[in-house]
């Protein structure tokens, strides 16, 4: 069954599990693990990534960009523990898909894929910038998540 987080769920039947995967990026993480564990009859699993962003930092500068970092796994496991929950960690290592910037075009379009369109300013800070980098080192050959689990807890006991 799929739902989205800001829908009522009151519906949806129990289950012995409850599973939220690459999909946890929400406003409100305490309210969301809140709606999953009360889901679940026995078990909760959501996948979170490990990195605060999809582009580098230092990308993201290049471009004249704000940068913007998102909420990692660690950030989860706080609310869960503020919760109440002792929740487990595993990690899920995956390829990279955009690890490939050896030629400016790849680069640029593995950039503008994350981004969104560049505009002419961006593109040509980037190009310089792109130009005094080792291509090979522009991404990490993985992206990383957080399998993260716990046993459902009663609502009454969560803080």
């Amino acid at each position: 069954i799929q739902r989205a987080w800001e829908e009522d769920w009151s519906d949806l039947p129990r289950c012995d599990i409850a599973v939220a995967s690459r999909s946890t990026l929400v406003a409100d993480m305490r309210q969301a693990m809140s709606k999953l564990n009360n889901q679940a009859r026995l078990r909760v699993y959501t996948t979170h990534l490990v990195s605060t962003s999809f582009v580098s930092p230092a990308i993201q500068r290049a471009a004249g960009r704000e940068v913007i970092e998102l909420p990692n796994y660690i950030f989860a496991l706080n609310v869960l523990y503020q919760m109440g929950i002792y929740a487990h960690v595993d990690f899920i290592r995956g390829q990279n898909c955009q690890q490939d910037n050896s030629t400016w075009e790849r680069f640029e379009q593995n950039v503008s894929w994350s981004l969104g369109a560049l505009n002419d300013d961006e593109r040509e800070r980037l190009y310089r910038w792109y130009q005094q980098q080792d291509a090979r080192a522009l991404a990490t050959a993985s992206r990383d998540w957080a399998l993260i689990w716990w046993d459902s807890v009663p609502q009454e006991t969560l803080r």
